[in-house]
């Protein structure tokens, strides 16, 4: 589906939160779910100079034939042995993460629902526009959507699912299955969701060829 609103907020803003965020979860994972550092709200995290700076670069520009895919959301489906700290929610935490990781790569063309949807919603029904933000826009599209679930099966062991949709018919195309390692934390949970994303869009029709300057093919 094609020629949906869509919305982008300032390009500084998305990546400092989402550093804040990745500080939060992973204080409140080393801190565990019980405790006074389950109620003890984390500090935020303060973006260095060099991470400003690299906030002004444009987004990355996905390569010919780079498949338009959104990621719905990352479901939990169980309990993880780590707990998000005070308002945070532990999914849309996740979804976060794993929507940076996907943002960054050049060989898929990530399209931002949740948000845009939101933004435009807020525009139609005439409240404030953001500090900063432009006017609500067209999308591209997405051509697939990815949900994926986390099942923590214990302290030893778990698993991610994805599920790769038509967003048109609804209709299944594709899907993935893989392991979290044991103790997995909410970056390394991240990364296997961004790992199983493209491991469904391969089995879908596939990707362009990129080289990961990070050297690490799924991380956030």
């Amino acid at each position: 589906m094609h020629g949906l609103p869509s919305f982008s907020s300032p390009a500084p803003r998305r990546p400092a939160l989402l550093a804040a965020l990745a500080a939060a979860l992973m204080s409140a994972a080393c801190g565990g779910g019980s405790g006074p550092a389950a109620t003890t709200p984390a500090t935020a995290a303060r973006a260095s100079e060099a991470e400003w700076r690299a906030l002004a670069q444009p987004r990355p520009v996905p390569l010919e034939g780079a498949p338009r895919v959104a990621l719905a959301e990352v479901r939990i489906a169980g309990s993880p042995a780590w707990s998000p700290p005070p308002g945070v929610d532990a999914g849309l935490g996740l979804t976060e993460l794993a929507a940076a990781g996907l943002l960054r790569r050049q060989d898929v063309h990530f399209v931002e629902r949740r948000r845009f949807a939101a933004a435009v919603d807020a525009e139609r029904r005439g409240l404030p526009r953001p500090a900063g933000a432009p006017a609500a826009g067209i999308s591209p599209g997405a051509r697939f959507v990815a949900t994926a679930t986390w099942s923590p099966l214990g302290p030893d062991s778990g698993y991610v699912d994805v599920r790769l949709a038509d967003p048109a018919s609804g209709v299944l195309v594709g899907g993935w299955r893989g392991a979290t390692p044991p103790g997995a934390g909410p970056l390394i949970v991240a990364r296997t969701v961004v790992a199983g994303v493209l491991g469904a869009l391969d089995g879908a029709g596939g990707r362009p060829v990129w080289q990961d300057p990070a050297g690490a093919p799924a991380a956030p």
